[in-house]
Protein backbone atom coordinates (compact mmCIF):
# COMPACT_ATOMS: atom_id res chain seq x y z
CA UNK A 1 0.00 0.00 0.00
CA UNK A 2 1.14 3.32 -1.11
CA UNK A 3 1.90 6.12 1.59
CA UNK A 4 -0.35 9.02 1.75
CA UNK A 5 2.67 11.26 1.61
CA UNK A 6 4.11 9.31 -1.16
CA UNK A 7 0.47 9.36 -2.83
CA UNK A 8 0.59 13.17 -2.31
CA UNK A 9 3.81 13.81 -3.68
CA UNK A 10 3.48 12.00 -6.74
CA UNK A 11 0.10 14.09 -7.61
CA UNK A 12 2.07 17.11 -6.93
CA UNK A 13 4.74 15.51 -9.39
CA UNK A 14 2.50 14.92 -12.37
CA UNK A 15 1.05 18.53 -11.81
CA UNK A 16 4.32 20.08 -12.17
CA UNK A 17 5.21 17.99 -15.07
CA UNK A 18 2.46 18.92 -17.14
CA UNK A 19 2.39 22.47 -16.10
CA UNK A 20 6.00 23.28 -16.72
CA UNK A 21 6.32 21.01 -19.77
CA UNK A 22 3.40 23.47 -20.87
CA UNK A 23 5.14 26.54 -19.81
CA UNK A 24 8.27 25.30 -22.16
CA UNK A 25 6.36 23.46 -24.69
CA UNK A 26 4.43 27.23 -25.21
CA UNK A 27 7.49 29.43 -24.68
CA UNK A 28 8.79 27.08 -27.85
CA UNK A 29 6.24 28.03 -30.05
CA UNK A 30 6.83 31.37 -28.59
CA UNK A 31 9.68 31.76 -29.71
CA UNK A 32 9.24 31.16 -33.58
CA UNK A 33 8.59 34.82 -33.74
CA UNK A 34 9.67 36.07 -30.29
CA UNK A 35 13.22 34.85 -30.53
CA UNK A 36 15.20 37.85 -28.53
CA UNK A 37 12.10 37.09 -25.44
CA UNK A 38 13.13 33.42 -26.10
CA UNK A 39 16.83 34.63 -25.25
CA UNK A 40 15.93 35.94 -22.22
CA UNK A 41 13.27 33.18 -20.84
CA UNK A 42 16.34 30.78 -21.97
CA UNK A 43 18.70 32.19 -20.21
CA UNK A 44 17.20 31.58 -16.83
CA UNK A 45 13.84 29.96 -16.79
CA UNK A 46 14.27 27.51 -19.36
CA UNK A 47 17.28 26.06 -17.52
CA UNK A 48 16.10 25.95 -13.90
CA UNK A 49 12.67 24.77 -15.09
CA UNK A 50 13.83 22.10 -16.82
CA UNK A 51 16.67 21.08 -14.44
CA UNK A 52 13.56 20.45 -11.88
CA UNK A 53 11.76 18.48 -14.55
CA UNK A 54 14.56 16.28 -15.05
CA UNK A 55 15.52 15.84 -11.08
CA UNK A 56 11.82 15.31 -10.36
CA UNK A 57 11.48 12.36 -13.16
CA UNK A 58 14.19 10.57 -11.39
CA UNK A 59 13.00 11.23 -8.14
CA UNK A 60 9.00 9.90 -8.89
CA UNK A 61 9.28 8.65 -12.10
CA UNK A 62 12.39 6.80 -13.53
CA UNK A 63 11.56 3.69 -10.79
CA UNK A 64 8.44 2.84 -13.12
CA UNK A 65 9.32 3.60 -16.35
CA UNK A 66 8.56 1.88 -19.77
CA UNK A 67 11.22 0.28 -21.74
CA UNK A 68 10.25 3.07 -24.49
CA UNK A 69 11.47 5.76 -21.52
CA UNK A 70 14.34 3.35 -21.01
CA UNK A 71 15.45 3.32 -24.19
CA UNK A 72 15.56 7.63 -24.31
CA UNK A 73 17.64 7.67 -20.98
CA UNK A 74 20.01 5.03 -22.34
CA UNK A 75 20.12 7.35 -25.52
CA UNK A 76 20.68 10.43 -23.08
CA UNK A 77 23.39 9.13 -21.30
CA UNK A 78 25.28 7.71 -24.29
CA UNK A 79 24.78 11.89 -25.21
CA UNK A 80 27.03 12.47 -22.13
CA UNK A 81 28.89 9.68 -22.57
CA UNK A 82 29.87 10.25 -26.67
CA UNK A 83 30.83 13.80 -25.02
CA UNK A 84 33.43 13.03 -22.90
CA UNK A 85 35.03 10.87 -25.53
CA UNK A 86 35.04 13.70 -27.30
CA UNK A 87 37.22 15.06 -24.86
CA UNK A 88 34.50 17.68 -23.61
CA UNK A 89 35.23 16.50 -20.03
CA UNK A 90 33.13 18.86 -18.32
CA UNK A 91 30.09 19.56 -21.48
CA UNK A 92 31.70 22.79 -21.85
CA UNK A 93 31.13 22.93 -25.98
CA UNK A 94 28.12 20.29 -26.01
CA UNK A 95 26.65 20.23 -22.67
CA UNK A 96 23.29 23.18 -23.54
CA UNK A 97 23.09 20.43 -26.56
CA UNK A 98 23.11 17.49 -24.38
CA UNK A 99 20.49 19.38 -21.89
CA UNK A 100 17.94 20.53 -24.93
CA UNK A 101 17.66 16.92 -26.22
CA UNK A 102 17.28 15.61 -22.80
CA UNK A 103 14.51 17.76 -21.78
CA UNK A 104 13.02 17.24 -25.70
CA UNK A 105 12.62 13.44 -24.44
CA UNK A 106 10.42 14.79 -21.35
CA UNK A 107 7.99 15.60 -23.55
CA UNK A 108 7.51 11.54 -24.22
CA UNK A 109 6.68 11.42 -20.29
CA UNK A 110 3.38 13.91 -20.46
CA UNK A 111 0.91 11.30 -21.40
CA UNK A 112 2.77 8.50 -19.96
CA UNK A 113 2.58 8.98 -16.56
CA UNK A 114 -0.96 10.76 -16.30
CA UNK A 115 -4.67 8.93 -16.40
CA UNK A 116 -6.75 8.48 -19.20
CA UNK A 117 -8.90 11.61 -18.25
CA UNK A 118 -6.27 13.82 -17.29
CA UNK A 119 -4.21 12.91 -20.28
CA UNK A 120 -6.77 13.87 -22.94
CA UNK A 121 -7.36 17.09 -21.01
CA UNK A 122 -3.74 17.98 -21.02
CA UNK A 123 -3.48 17.33 -24.74
CA UNK A 124 -6.04 19.80 -25.54
CA UNK A 125 -4.05 22.51 -23.73
CA UNK A 126 -0.98 21.54 -25.82
CA UNK A 127 -3.23 21.35 -28.85
CA UNK A 128 -4.80 24.86 -28.54
CA UNK A 129 -1.53 26.41 -27.96
CA UNK A 130 -0.84 25.18 -31.21
CA UNK A 131 -3.27 25.97 -33.03
CA UNK A 132 -3.44 29.77 -31.35
CA UNK A 133 -0.18 30.80 -32.01
CA UNK A 134 0.22 29.03 -35.28
CA UNK A 135 -2.86 29.44 -37.04
CA UNK A 136 -2.40 33.19 -36.45
CA UNK A 137 1.04 32.99 -38.01
CA UNK A 138 -1.30 31.03 -41.23
CA UNK A 139 -3.90 34.12 -41.26
CA UNK A 140 -1.06 36.74 -41.57
CA UNK A 141 1.38 34.55 -44.18
CA UNK A 142 -1.88 33.90 -46.43
CA UNK A 143 -2.71 37.95 -46.20
CA UNK A 144 0.76 38.94 -46.91
CA UNK A 145 0.52 36.52 -50.12
CA UNK A 146 -2.80 37.87 -51.11
CA UNK A 147 -2.09 41.39 -50.46
CA UNK A 148 1.66 41.85 -50.58
CA UNK A 149 1.46 43.46 -47.70
CA UNK A 150 4.11 43.03 -45.10
CA UNK A 151 3.69 42.97 -42.01
CA UNK A 152 6.52 44.22 -39.51
CA UNK A 153 7.20 42.03 -36.34
CA UNK A 154 6.75 44.15 -33.67
CA UNK A 155 9.02 41.91 -30.86
CA UNK A 156 12.41 41.60 -33.38
CA UNK A 157 13.70 43.71 -36.25
CA UNK A 158 12.24 41.03 -39.13
CA UNK A 159 8.48 40.40 -40.57
CA UNK A 160 5.56 38.45 -39.17
CA UNK A 161 5.38 36.37 -42.50
CA UNK A 162 7.10 37.12 -46.50
CA UNK A 163 7.33 35.61 -49.51
CA UNK A 164 10.52 34.47 -51.60
CA UNK A 165 10.79 32.34 -54.18
CA UNK A 166 7.21 31.47 -54.45
CA UNK A 167 6.99 30.24 -50.86
CA UNK A 168 5.69 31.49 -47.25
CA UNK A 169 8.15 32.01 -45.05
CA UNK A 170 5.84 31.90 -41.28
CA UNK A 171 7.30 34.17 -38.56
CA UNK A 172 10.30 34.89 -41.13
CA UNK A 173 11.32 31.13 -40.44
CA UNK A 174 12.73 28.60 -42.49
CA UNK A 175 9.73 27.50 -45.45
CA UNK A 176 10.51 23.85 -44.23
CA UNK A 177 9.85 24.71 -40.77
CA UNK A 178 6.95 27.28 -41.28
CA UNK A 179 5.54 23.80 -43.33
CA UNK A 180 5.83 21.61 -40.11
CA UNK A 181 4.25 23.79 -37.83
CA UNK A 182 1.03 23.82 -40.10
CA UNK A 183 1.08 20.15 -40.41
CA UNK A 184 0.82 19.74 -36.72
CA UNK A 185 -1.49 22.71 -36.19
CA UNK A 186 -3.60 20.22 -38.98
CA UNK A 187 -3.54 16.96 -37.05
CA UNK A 188 -4.48 18.84 -33.95
CA UNK A 189 -7.46 19.84 -35.16
CA UNK A 190 -8.29 16.50 -36.24
CA UNK A 191 -7.63 14.99 -32.95
CA UNK A 192 -9.90 18.43 -31.69
CA UNK A 193 -12.46 17.67 -34.33
CA UNK A 194 -12.69 13.83 -32.85
CA UNK A 195 -12.51 14.65 -29.65
CA UNK A 196 -15.41 17.15 -28.91
CA UNK A 197 -18.92 16.62 -30.80
CA UNK A 198 -20.60 20.44 -30.54
CA UNK A 199 -20.70 21.38 -33.99
CA UNK A 200 -19.55 24.62 -33.10
CA UNK A 201 -16.49 23.45 -32.41
CA UNK A 202 -16.45 20.95 -35.31
CA UNK A 203 -17.13 23.49 -37.75
CA UNK A 204 -14.35 25.94 -36.53
CA UNK A 205 -12.11 22.84 -36.61
CA UNK A 206 -12.59 22.66 -40.63
CA UNK A 207 -12.30 26.18 -41.24
CA UNK A 208 -9.50 26.37 -39.14
CA UNK A 209 -7.74 23.14 -40.65
CA UNK A 210 -8.56 24.38 -44.39
CA UNK A 211 -6.76 27.42 -43.14
CA UNK A 212 -3.90 25.89 -42.46
CA UNK A 213 -3.82 23.46 -45.14
CA UNK A 214 -3.41 26.51 -47.18
CA UNK A 215 -0.70 28.04 -45.51
CA UNK A 216 0.92 24.94 -45.79
CA UNK A 217 0.83 24.22 -49.36
CA UNK A 218 1.86 28.15 -49.66
CA UNK A 219 4.80 27.18 -47.88
CA UNK A 220 5.73 24.23 -49.91
CA UNK A 221 7.35 22.38 -48.13
CA UNK A 222 7.55 19.08 -49.78
CA UNK A 223 8.23 17.06 -46.76
CA UNK A 224 5.55 18.11 -44.83
CA UNK A 225 3.17 18.38 -47.96
CA UNK A 226 4.07 14.57 -49.00
CA UNK A 227 3.92 13.58 -44.64
CA UNK A 228 0.13 15.14 -44.51
CA UNK A 229 -1.17 13.76 -47.63
CA UNK A 230 0.10 9.95 -46.27
CA UNK A 231 -1.42 10.94 -43.10
CA UNK A 232 -4.81 11.81 -44.65
CA UNK A 233 -4.82 9.29 -46.57
CA UNK A 234 -4.70 7.57 -43.36
CA UNK A 235 -7.01 9.16 -42.10
CA UNK A 236 -9.55 8.34 -44.72
CA UNK A 237 -8.98 4.99 -44.32
CA UNK A 238 -9.40 5.36 -40.62
CA UNK A 239 -12.98 6.68 -41.11
CA UNK A 240 -13.61 3.95 -43.77
CA UNK A 241 -13.01 1.06 -40.81
CA UNK A 242 -15.57 3.12 -38.41
CA UNK A 243 -18.07 3.66 -41.29
CA UNK A 244 -17.86 0.41 -42.79
CA UNK A 245 -17.51 -1.27 -39.93
CA UNK A 246 -14.30 -3.56 -41.46
CA UNK A 247 -13.19 -5.63 -38.53
CA UNK A 248 -10.83 -8.42 -40.52
CA UNK A 249 -7.21 -7.03 -40.19
CA UNK A 250 -6.63 -8.41 -43.80
CA UNK A 251 -9.17 -6.41 -45.11
CA UNK A 252 -7.99 -3.48 -43.44
CA UNK A 253 -4.46 -3.26 -44.68
CA UNK A 254 -6.27 -3.75 -47.98
CA UNK A 255 -8.42 -0.22 -47.42
CA UNK A 256 -5.26 1.66 -46.05
CA UNK A 257 -3.44 0.31 -48.99
CA UNK A 258 -6.06 1.52 -51.20
CA UNK A 259 -6.77 5.01 -49.54
CA UNK A 260 -3.06 5.87 -49.71
CA UNK A 261 -3.14 5.07 -53.88
CA UNK A 262 -6.53 6.86 -54.06
CA UNK A 263 -6.48 9.52 -51.69
CA UNK A 264 -2.81 10.23 -50.71
CA UNK A 265 -2.27 11.50 -54.37
CA UNK A 266 -5.77 13.24 -54.45
CA UNK A 267 -4.40 15.30 -51.21
CA UNK A 268 -1.46 16.14 -52.33
CA UNK A 269 -2.57 17.77 -55.46
CA UNK A 270 -5.42 20.13 -53.33
CA UNK A 271 -1.99 21.84 -52.54
CA UNK A 272 -1.66 22.73 -55.77
CA UNK A 273 -5.28 23.87 -55.65
CA UNK A 274 -4.94 25.73 -53.47
CA UNK A 275 -1.57 27.53 -54.28
CA UNK A 276 -3.80 28.52 -57.71
CA UNK A 277 -6.60 29.50 -55.94
CA UNK A 278 -4.45 31.97 -53.75
CA UNK A 279 -2.60 33.25 -57.07
CA UNK A 280 -6.04 34.02 -58.31
CA UNK A 281 -6.93 35.87 -55.38
CA UNK A 282 -3.70 37.92 -55.76
CA UNK A 283 -4.38 38.63 -58.99
CA UNK A 284 -7.55 40.12 -58.19
CA UNK A 285 -6.57 41.55 -55.20
CA UNK A 286 -4.12 43.64 -57.47
CA UNK A 287 -6.94 43.82 -60.49
CA UNK A 288 -9.05 45.33 -58.04
CA UNK A 289 -7.22 47.86 -56.27
CA UNK A 290 -5.71 49.47 -59.49
CA UNK A 291 -2.76 50.05 -56.55
CA UNK A 292 1.02 50.27 -58.49
CA UNK A 293 2.58 50.01 -55.38
CA UNK A 294 1.22 46.70 -54.37
CA UNK A 295 3.95 43.95 -53.66
CA UNK A 296 6.35 46.79 -54.24
CA UNK A 297 7.09 47.11 -50.37
CA UNK A 298 10.42 45.31 -49.58
CA UNK A 299 10.95 42.81 -46.80
CA UNK A 300 13.90 43.84 -44.43
CA UNK A 301 14.37 40.05 -44.82
CA UNK A 302 13.18 39.16 -48.38
CA UNK A 303 12.06 40.64 -51.12
CA UNK A 304 8.01 41.08 -51.57
CA UNK A 305 6.77 40.39 -55.50
CA UNK A 306 6.63 43.27 -57.61
CA UNK A 307 3.69 45.00 -58.72
CA UNK A 308 5.07 44.56 -62.13
CA UNK A 309 5.02 40.77 -61.58
CA UNK A 310 1.49 40.77 -60.75
CA UNK A 311 0.38 43.21 -63.50
CA UNK A 312 2.18 41.06 -66.02
CA UNK A 313 -0.40 38.16 -65.05
CA UNK A 314 -3.48 40.32 -64.57
CA UNK A 315 -2.69 41.50 -68.09
CA UNK A 316 -2.37 38.14 -69.31
CA UNK A 317 -5.72 37.09 -67.26
CA UNK A 318 -7.33 39.45 -69.44
CA UNK A 319 -6.42 39.14 -73.10
CA UNK A 320 -6.15 35.27 -73.20
CA UNK A 321 -8.26 32.30 -73.58
CA UNK A 322 -9.84 30.75 -70.05
CA UNK A 323 -7.22 27.84 -69.94
CA UNK A 324 -4.23 30.12 -70.65
CA UNK A 325 -5.67 32.10 -68.02
CA UNK A 326 -6.05 29.74 -65.29
CA UNK A 327 -2.14 29.00 -66.13
CA UNK A 328 -1.47 32.58 -65.80
CA UNK A 329 -2.94 33.02 -62.61
CA UNK A 330 -1.58 30.87 -60.78
CA UNK A 331 1.39 32.61 -59.64
CA UNK A 332 2.55 30.51 -56.60
CA UNK A 333 3.15 27.41 -58.59
CA UNK A 334 6.00 24.90 -57.65
CA UNK A 335 8.00 24.26 -60.30
CA UNK A 336 11.04 21.63 -58.60
CA UNK A 337 9.04 18.66 -58.99
CA UNK A 338 10.42 15.80 -57.97
CA UNK A 339 14.13 18.22 -57.62
CA UNK A 340 16.04 17.14 -54.84
CA UNK A 341 16.95 20.29 -53.83
CA UNK A 342 20.69 19.10 -53.06
CA UNK A 343 20.07 16.62 -50.00
CA UNK A 344 21.18 13.35 -52.25
CA UNK A 345 24.65 14.41 -52.84
CA UNK A 346 24.20 15.49 -49.01
CA UNK A 347 23.15 12.39 -48.43
CA UNK A 348 26.16 10.46 -50.37
CA UNK A 349 28.72 12.94 -48.45
CA UNK A 350 27.05 11.87 -45.38
CA UNK A 351 28.04 8.56 -45.56
CA UNK A 352 31.25 8.90 -47.53
CA UNK A 353 32.97 10.58 -45.08
CA UNK A 354 32.79 8.25 -42.32
CA UNK A 355 35.70 6.59 -44.01
CA UNK A 356 37.76 9.92 -43.15
CA UNK A 357 36.64 9.35 -39.86
CA UNK A 358 35.77 5.85 -38.80
CA UNK A 359 36.47 6.95 -35.37
CA UNK A 360 33.48 9.04 -35.39
CA UNK A 361 31.36 5.56 -35.95
CA UNK A 362 31.86 4.91 -32.13
CA UNK A 363 32.10 8.02 -30.15
CA UNK A 364 30.09 10.54 -32.60
CA UNK A 365 31.70 13.87 -32.36
CA UNK A 366 30.77 17.26 -31.44
CA UNK A 367 27.83 19.26 -32.49
CA UNK A 368 30.24 21.98 -34.30
CA UNK A 369 31.70 19.32 -36.49
CA UNK A 370 29.22 17.35 -37.55
CA UNK A 371 29.56 18.46 -40.80
CA UNK A 372 33.23 19.01 -40.89
CA UNK A 373 34.00 15.64 -42.80
CA UNK A 374 31.17 16.13 -45.29
CA UNK A 375 31.62 19.59 -46.16
CA UNK A 376 34.96 18.53 -48.84
CA UNK A 377 32.20 16.43 -50.44
CA UNK A 378 29.70 19.52 -51.37
CA UNK A 379 30.11 22.06 -53.25
CA UNK A 380 28.76 24.07 -50.78
CA UNK A 381 27.62 24.78 -47.03
CA UNK A 382 25.22 23.21 -45.65
CA UNK A 383 24.26 23.09 -41.47
CA UNK A 384 22.65 20.19 -41.00
CA UNK A 385 22.51 16.48 -42.82
CA UNK A 386 19.19 17.22 -43.54
CA UNK A 387 17.77 13.36 -42.68
CA UNK A 388 17.77 13.18 -38.66
CA UNK A 389 19.06 9.59 -38.56
CA UNK A 390 21.94 10.40 -40.30
CA UNK A 391 22.84 13.59 -38.09
CA UNK A 392 22.14 10.85 -35.03
CA UNK A 393 25.01 8.35 -36.85
CA UNK A 394 27.44 11.52 -36.78
CA UNK A 395 26.51 13.13 -33.30
CA UNK A 396 26.22 10.28 -31.53
CA UNK A 397 27.84 7.27 -32.97
CA UNK A 398 26.45 3.80 -33.95
CA UNK A 399 25.71 3.41 -30.21
CA UNK A 400 23.41 6.28 -30.46
CA UNK A 401 22.06 5.32 -33.91
CA UNK A 402 20.92 1.92 -32.83
CA UNK A 403 18.94 3.22 -29.62
CA UNK A 404 17.19 5.75 -32.15
CA UNK A 405 16.15 3.14 -34.25
CA UNK A 406 15.05 1.00 -31.44
CA UNK A 407 12.78 3.67 -30.16
CA UNK A 408 11.34 3.88 -33.42
CA UNK A 409 11.00 0.35 -33.94
CA UNK A 410 8.85 -0.02 -30.90
CA UNK A 411 7.03 3.54 -31.49
CA UNK A 412 6.17 1.84 -34.78
CA UNK A 413 4.86 -0.99 -33.09
CA UNK A 414 2.50 0.60 -30.68
CA UNK A 415 1.38 2.89 -33.45
CA UNK A 416 0.28 -0.05 -35.74
CA UNK A 417 -1.42 -1.84 -32.99
CA UNK A 418 -3.49 1.37 -31.85
CA UNK A 419 -4.39 2.17 -35.61
CA UNK A 420 -5.95 -1.17 -35.95
CA UNK A 421 -7.45 -2.04 -32.85
CA UNK A 422 -11.30 -2.62 -32.37
CA UNK A 423 -11.06 -1.45 -28.75
CA UNK A 424 -13.96 0.31 -27.89
CA UNK A 425 -11.34 2.37 -25.76
CA UNK A 426 -9.64 3.16 -28.92
CA UNK A 427 -12.14 5.69 -30.60
CA UNK A 428 -11.47 7.94 -32.79
CA UNK A 429 -9.75 10.91 -31.08
CA UNK A 430 -7.41 8.13 -29.90
CA UNK A 431 -6.38 6.68 -33.33
CA UNK A 432 -6.05 10.04 -34.56
CA UNK A 433 -2.97 10.62 -32.61
CA UNK A 434 -1.49 7.73 -34.48
CA UNK A 435 -1.61 10.11 -37.72
CA UNK A 436 1.06 12.74 -36.82
CA UNK A 437 3.93 10.08 -36.70
CA UNK A 438 4.13 9.19 -40.60
CA UNK A 439 4.23 12.87 -41.03
CA UNK A 440 6.69 13.42 -38.47
CA UNK A 441 9.03 10.47 -39.64
CA UNK A 442 8.76 11.70 -43.19
CA UNK A 443 9.41 15.15 -42.25
CA UNK A 444 12.45 14.14 -41.09
CA UNK A 445 13.72 11.87 -43.55
CA UNK A 446 14.34 14.84 -45.26
CA UNK A 447 15.26 17.55 -42.79
CA UNK A 448 16.71 17.57 -39.08
CA UNK A 449 14.57 17.74 -35.85
CA UNK A 450 14.93 14.39 -34.16
CA UNK A 451 17.02 13.86 -31.46
CA UNK A 452 18.54 16.45 -32.08
CA UNK A 453 16.98 19.96 -31.37
CA UNK A 454 15.16 21.09 -28.90
CA UNK A 455 11.88 23.14 -30.61
CA UNK A 456 8.63 22.97 -31.34
CA UNK A 457 8.90 20.22 -33.73
CA UNK A 458 11.19 17.75 -31.53
CA UNK A 459 9.15 18.07 -28.76
CA UNK A 460 5.55 18.08 -30.49
CA UNK A 461 6.76 14.33 -31.56
CA UNK A 462 7.63 13.12 -28.40
CA UNK A 463 4.47 14.61 -26.69
CA UNK A 464 2.52 12.33 -29.43
CA UNK A 465 4.95 9.27 -29.59
CA UNK A 466 4.27 9.77 -25.54
CA UNK A 467 0.61 9.72 -25.93
CA UNK A 468 0.45 6.77 -28.54
CA UNK A 469 2.94 4.78 -26.26
CA UNK A 470 0.35 5.17 -23.31
CA UNK A 471 -2.68 4.39 -25.13
CA UNK A 472 -1.03 1.54 -26.88
CA UNK A 473 -0.10 0.41 -23.33
CA UNK A 474 -3.89 0.99 -22.28
CA UNK A 475 -6.05 -0.12 -24.92
CA UNK A 476 -3.58 -2.82 -26.65
CA UNK A 477 -1.88 -4.48 -23.86
CA UNK A 478 0.94 -7.18 -24.97
CA UNK A 479 -0.53 -10.47 -26.37
CA UNK A 480 -4.19 -9.26 -26.92
CA UNK A 481 -5.32 -10.08 -30.21
CA UNK A 482 -7.62 -7.09 -31.59
CA UNK A 483 -8.88 -8.99 -34.66
CA UNK A 484 -8.56 -11.76 -36.96
CA UNK A 485 -6.95 -12.21 -40.22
Amino acid sequence: MIPETSRHSRKNWLIFNSMGLLIIFTASALASFAPYQWWHFQRFWYTVLGTALITCYICFGIKNSRLEEKVLISFCIWLIISRILNRDWFLSQDGMAVFDIALSCMFLTVCMILPDDKRKTVLDAFAVVSILIYTFGAIIGIYTAITGNVIPNPLYESDMCSMSDNRLYIFDNNANTSGCWMFVCIFFLVYLFFRYKNPAVRVLAVLTALTDYTALALTASRSSMLGCSICLAMLSAMLAFKFLKIKKTGYKVLTLIAALCIAGPLSYMGFSGARHLTGIAAVNYTESNKAENVYAEESSCRPALSAEYLSSYVELSGNSDESSSSESDDIFKDNRGFNDSGRIPIYKAGLLSLKDDPVRLFRGCLREKIMSTALPYLDREYAHMHNSYLQVLHFTGIPGFLLVIAFTVMLLIHAVKLFFSDSTKADMAVKSLVLFLPGFFIYNMLETSMFAYQDFRSISLFLIAGAVIAYSYDICPTGEKNSKI
